[in-house]
């Protein structure tokens, strides 16, 4: 599940601060980044086929805000090898007792062909998925799981082999089995929550970078 895609010559560049900016737009008080866990490393955990197994991923995180769901941020790419043909499928589960459960289906399910993601690229992008169609409501306090998987090849999400998230932990559970098993770990993702009473179709953020608008796990609004 876990492994190092880096030669030992290439520098390590997951800890690098990427600056970022969602549809080009300007900052807009409206729509914040909520959640965050930003550090990677040289690790990755395969979504997907790894050997003879095939494993579904999942983060959990603590929302700190009221609102709409509007993006989700993952570090990751689709693997070359195995070659496969996705999709990706992104999903949003409730949580009980702090994991994954996935008994009553998923709140958002949002699926994404291979050929709109990066493949085999180093180093590893920030991916952004907008789901603001599916207007989600959100609650400050909610813990809610953010899954990935593939019926067809490997998307590789960038993770941190500590856990310095505190409002979730990262989770992985065989395809063929029914529970989840949770990891000493964290993986790269960030959301952004838009005020219900505002069109969340293009939710604008001012550029800024990874791990600056998040104290502790709890919300903070992107400045204007």
């Amino acid at each position: 599940m876990y492994w190092n895609p880096v030669p030992r010559r290439a520098p390590i560049f997951w800890s690098i601060l990427l600056a970022w900016r969602v549809a080009g737009g300007v900052a807009h008080a409206d729509c914040l980044v909520d959640q965050e866990q930003s550090l990677g490393s040289a690790l990755v955990h395969t979504v997907g086929s790894f050997g003879e197994s095939h494993y579904r991923v999942a983060q959990t995180f603590t929302t700190g805000v009221n609102g709409v769901l509007g993006e989700v941020q993952v570090r990751g790419c689709v693997s070359a090898e195995p070659a496969g043909t996705g999709p990706l499928t992104l999903q949003i589960f409730p949580t009980v007792a702090g994991v994954p459960d996935e008994s009553a289906g998923a709140l958002l399910t949002h699926v994404v062909p291979f050929s709109e993601l990066p493949v085999g690229v180093f180093p590893i992008p920030d991916v952004a998925f907008d789901v603001s169609s599916y207007a989600l409501p959100v609650q400050d306090g909610d813990v809610l799981a953010l899954t990935l998987s593939t019926p067809s090849g490997a998307f590789l999400w960038v993770l941190r082999s500590s856990a310095p998230y505190g409002g979730g932990t990262a989770w992985t559970r065989e395809e063929s089995a029914t529970g989840w098993t949770d990891n000493p770990a964290d993986l790269t993702f960030r959301t952004v929550v838009c005020a219900a009473t505002v069109s969340v179709e293009t939710p604008q953020l001012a550029e800024t970078s990874w791990g600056a608008t998040k104290s502790a796990y709890r919300g903070v609004v992107v400045p204007d």
